[in-house]
C-alpha cells in the first residue's frame, strides 16, 4: 500500500516540509510525477527540493521539454514539462522512452504527468507523485504519494 503525505502551504516558507519529504527520495531511478493547473506551483516546488541539495539553477522546461541539472558528479536529475504534449506519439518524437532508457540510474521529475501512461514507464523506477491543487483561498494542497 502506498503512504500519502498532505501539505497545506499558505506561503513559499512553508515549502520546505514537503520539500524535505520529496528530498528525502532523490536517489538514483526515481520518478517524480507532478499534476497541477497552471500556476500552482510544480516548478517552484520542484526549485525548493533541489535547493535543499545546493542546485539552484532550475528553470521551467515548459518551452525546452527538458532541463538537466548536475546535482554533482554522480546524480543527474531530468526536470521535464509535458504541457505541450497532445499525443502519445509526441512523446515518442521527443524521445521520452529513449531519455529514460539512456539514463537508467538518474532522478526524473515529470511535470503534467497526466499526459503520460504512467504503466509504461520503466518498472525498476520508484514513483512517487506529487499533486499540487490551488484552493479558493490561495494556498496549496499538495499531497505526495510514496
Amino acid at each position: 500500500m502506498d503512504n500519502e503525505k498532505y501539505f497545506l502551504i499558505k506561503n513559499i516558507d512553508e515549502l520546505n516540509k514537503p520539500a524535505q519529504l520529496l528530498a528525502d527520495f532523490l536517489l538514483p531511478k526515481t520518478i517524480f510525477l507532478f499534476s497541477g493547473k497552471m500556476s500552482s506551483g510544480k516548478t517552484t516546488f520542484i526549485s525548493e527540493v533541489l535547493k535543499l541539495n545546493n542546485y539552484t539553477g532550475v528553470t521551467s522546461p515548459t518551452y525546452a521539454f527538458h532541463n538537466t541539472y548536475k546535482l554533482s558528479s554522480i546524480v543527474t536529475v531530468h526536470h521535464l514539462d509535458l504541457h505541450r504534449i497532445k499525443t502519445i506519439d509526441d512523446l515518442e518524437s521527443l524521445g521520452l522512452w529513449d531519455l529514460f532508457e539512456q539514463n537508467s540510474e538518474d532522478i526524473f521529475f515529470i511535470e503534467w504527468a497526466a499526459r503520460l501512461q504512467t504503466d509504461e514507464l520503466p518498472m525498476n523506477f520508484k514513483i512517487i507523485r506529487v499533486s499540487i491543487v490551488l484552493n479558493n483561498f490561495n494556498e496549496r494542497e499538495i499531497k505526495i504519494t510514496f
